[in-house]
């Protein structure tokens, strides 16, 4: 029955890529293979043109990739005699319909779309870039995308984790020196000592707490938030995900330097007593328990809190002057506190191990790997990890050091990908954040889970 199902799957997902493939098309009629054709009588005819049938994010990436791809078929792709031809998914369900393309070794795709947390799932489908060069992009982003010194593939798109922080507020708090001894008695109530206000992009996480207390009424009545920060704790990967990047800034890792789970630390324990402690001295939201994106920018928006740990991505919402008023030109984005490195994840394209068309997927490869491809898919909406790029960006210069140094993008543990690993961390955890159980023997708990894991 389930490979029944599997094949009736592929049968609907091959059915839409060839709607989908066709109404994206600027020309339907050049297809062929990789190799040239002669005609009778031994005189050479054009080489016959290679059509790629590329899948992509259908989000705001994909006018990114859509202006690439127009680039690459208007001009280097002549010469690669390639086409290509972008295909989307819904975003509810694309790596489910792709995982169905891989396992039941389907050409239909000649690339695939992957992240950098799936790539323990996906590489076994995927075929290693061997010999292209990379060098256009940060060592910390094709890091992200290897295995065992190999890179699979391109990455187009980098998501971080950062303080998002309200500047009218926190940059007033810092220039008014009159507040100062409210936020010292505030800081020393909630950290034991006597601190100063601080610029975020210097905080330790004493700093961090101290802030959150001045900005909760109920430390400080005169607070323009109802509190000072919210955490993102809604149970799922992408809160583990979150949580990991306060894990790093505290000197702690997924993984032991040969791999092993790593999560039975002091370091661990800290992060996890963080979270706990901001929940239960009331300084973080109590909306935090149903903490995901949606909710953090809400708060922020509705000027609930005063500044969180969110993706960047959320900044353009924030900007929004008809959507988001309050904070609209009032937000900056640095990094999380302590040793200021924050997760992160990558999002690209990777070569079907199955497909057809792997040599000229390879030309496409090499072209998206240039600075040229980079610099254009940066300046139609995405976020390429590459100097090019955002070290000449007006709007995302700022970038460049968090993603170039200070960022850790999670490795899989043995076979078990990286959103896996992230679900089993916020599960075992989800009730130590919110203060409900021990940190301690929540993290055994994970340790020894993750350890069978990787084992099985």
């Amino acid at each position: 029955m389930k490979r029944q199902l599997a094949a009736t799957v592929a049968l609907g997902v091959a059915a839409a890529l060839t709607i989908a493939a066709c109404a994206s098309s600027p020309d339907s009629s050049t297809t062929g293979g990789d190799s040239a054709g002669t005609a009778s009588g031994g005189a050479s005819e054009p080489a016959a043109t290679t059509t790629l049938n590329v899948a992509y994010w259908p989000g705001p990436e994909l006018k990114a990739m859509q202006a690439v791809v127009a680039d690459y078929n208007d001009g280097q792709g002549k010469t690669d005699n390639v086409a290509v031809k972008l295909t989307t998914f819904s975003t509810d369900d694309m790596f489910n319909k792709e995982l169905v393309e891989m396992t039941t070794n389907s050409s239909t795709l000649d690339m695939y779309y992957t992240a950098s947390y799936l790539l323990g799932q996906h590489i076994p489908y995927l075929v290693p870039f061997d010999g292209m060069d990379s060098s256009a992009l940060y060592p910390s982003a094709t890091d992200g995308f290897s295995k065992e010194g190999k890179l699979y593939a391109v990455p187009l798109d980098a998501s971080m984790i950062g303080t998002i922080y309200r500047t009218d507020l926190i940059d007033g708090l810092i220039s008014n020196q009159a507040t100062w001894p409210t936020f010292g008695k505030i800081s020393e109530e909630v950290t034991g000592k006597s601190l100063t206000p601080k610029d975020p992009a210097d905080w330790s996480w004493d700093d961090f707490m101290a802030t959150a207390a001045y900005f909760t009424k109920s430390y400080n009545p005169d607070s323009p938030t109802e509190y000072g920060t919210i955490l993102p704790l809604k149970n799922g990967g992408f809160a583990g995900l979150q949580w990991s990047g306060t894990l790093y800034s505290m000197g702690g890792s997924w993984t032991t330097p040969d791999g092993a789970p790593n999560f039975d630390t002091a370091e661990a324990q800290g992060a996890v007593e963080l979270y706990a402690k901001a929940i239960t001295l009331g300084i973080a939201s109590p909306n935090s328990s149903q903490g995901n994106a949606t909710a953090l920018n809400a708060a922020m928006t509705s000027g609930s809190v005063a500044f969180e740990m969110q993706w960047y991505s959320s900044m353009a919402g924030f900007n929004d002057a008809q959507e988001a008023p309050t904070t609209a030109g009032k937000v900056k984005f640095v990094p999380v506190p302590g040793l200021h490195k924050g997760h992160m994840h990558l999002q690209g394209v990777g070569i079907n191990a199955a497909s057809k068309n792997i040599d000229a997927a390879k030309k496409f490869v090499a072209y998206l790997l240039t600075p040229r491809a980079l610099d254009l898919y940066g300046n139609s909406g995405g976020i390429p990890p590459a100097d090019s790029f955002l070290s000449n960006s007006s709007t995302l210069g700022d970038l460049a050091t968090l993603v170039k140094d200070n960022t850790v993008t999670e490795p899989s543990i043995g076979s078990v990908d990286a959103l896996t690993v992230a679900t089993e961390v916020s599960d075992k955890l989800s009730g130590a954040w919110l203060g409900s159980s021990d940190a301690k023997a929540a993290l055994d708990a994970l340790q020894s889970s993750l350890v069978a894991k990787a084992g099985s």
